[in-house]
């Protein structure tokens, strides 16, 4: 994270994952504009785009959504799939734009649990 980015919520409670989910479930990945800063991390991390596009609509693989203030003061949330092999894969998106904008999406070579266990003890006050 960015020092001028801020965290404003962290979301674990399904039916506030829901919610969230209600917002862009109607969109399929191809639906949604994607920003240059996507196209760049692909290529850094040799992400295999298919992947990112075909998880989208696993809505049920959405274990915690963190809802972030960006420096350009937009707000996006970054959405945590969890993989069947305890990995995950993050999206950045803004709902904000129309349509929705894909900031940045990659599959993370981490254990999701203790990086959930990280962000709750971190952010445990902005919890949801």
């Amino acid at each position: 994270m960015k020092e001028d980015e801020e965290i404003i919520a962290v979301i674990t409670k399904k039916e506030e994952i829901q919610k969230i989910v209600d917002k862009f479930r109607n969109y399929s990945f191809s639906d949604l504009k994607k920003k240059e800063h996507y196209y760049y991390s692909l290529y850094q991390k040799n992400t295999d785009e298919q992947q990112i596009i075909d998880t989208f609509v696993e809505f049920e693989r959405i274990e915690m959504i963190m809802k972030r203030e960006r420096e350009e003061g937009i707000y996006n949330y970054d959405i945590f799939y969890k993989m069947d092999d305890g990995t995950y894969i993050l999206y950045a998106i803004n709902f904000d734009a129309i349509p929705p904008s894909v900031i940045n999406a990659y599959p993370v070579e981490r254990n999701f649990e203790q990086f959930k266990k990280y962000t709750i003890k971190k952010y445990g006050q902005q919890m949801i």
